[in-house]
């Protein structure tokens, strides 16, 4: 059975986060381990506490799976600090293993999930070392230093991020446009772009992003190249937000198992 690692934080509500990634990794017929960055306190409506583990606690999580597991695929979610991307870095840097980055900076309920001087130190250590990045509107916008507000923004973007390091650029466009019928997510992978059109659906989600990143992690562990992975994740996530229900009066948690 192939493996794919998750390096993220754990959501205590299973909307996103460790939680989300496992039970995606499980939808794929993959075996999912886990590297836990951080805790949260957290419901559909909002993140109470965050706490960061330990460096030693996740370096030796690290130790523990790399030295064991033969793994496929790395999916990197929430990190919160620079001294957990260094730590990341220092042990993924010499692997040859494709990752999988979603650069999360905000909670779906807009709470700030990194510290200090973290777009710095994440563009000079993980991006050049990943196989593909996974920004949403507002996190390319960071990530580029630009202002989006069309695909032609969007398809700069892609090229700025890109000459970061990264093999391959997605823009999630879930957030342009939003009064748009359609949705478009831009690839940007060796020169060319590719563009995935998908309808939009109305609703307040949580654990898209995360679910999402997690599915194209799978699907390089399966053996399929970079843009079937995306094809693949994207029908994969699209049925996943269709087939949500409401759980409590907050967010909407994705539905992994479809």
């Amino acid at each position: 059975m192939n493996v794919v690692m998750t390096i993220a934080g754990s959501d205590s509500g299973a909307g996103a986060g460790i939680q989300a990634d496992l039970k995606t990794i499980l939808m794929h017929d993959l075996w999912g381990v886990s590297v836990i960055t951080t805790i949260t306190a957290q419901n559909t409506k909002e993140i109470n506490k965050i706490y960061q583990l330990p460096l030693d606690i996740i370096e030796g999580q690290l130790d523990a799976l790399i030295s064991d597991f033969p793994i496929q695929a790395i999916k990197i979610g929430m990190l919160y600090s620079t001294e957990i991307i260094e730590v990341i870095f220092n042990k993924l840097k010499n692997l040859k293993i494709p990752i999988v980055l979603d650069p999360i900076l905000k909670s779906t309920t807009g709470k700030d999930l990194i510290t200090g001087n973290y777009l710095d130190v994440l563009k000079n250590r993980l991006i050049p070392i990943s196989a593909i990045i996974t920004p949403n509107i507002m996190e390319a916008e960071k990530l580029s230093n630009t202002q989006i507000s069309d695909l032609n923004d969007v398809k700069n973007a892609c090229k700025i991020i890109k000459r970061i390091g990264s093999d391959a650029v997605l823009v999630k466009g879930g957030h342009l446009n939003e009064e748009e019928s359609e949705i478009f997510d831009i690839l940007y992978y060796q020169g060319k772009f590719y563009f995935f059109k998908k309808m939009r659906i109305i609703g307040n989600y949580h654990g898209i992003g995360c679910t999402f990143s997690s599915s194209i992690a799978c699907n390089l562990a399966s053996g399929n190249d970079l843009v079937d992975s995306v094809k693949l994740s994207e029908t994969y996530i699209e049925n996943v937000i269709a087939n949500s229900d409401r759980i409590t009066k907050g967010l909407i948690p994705v539905n992994q198992k479809y």
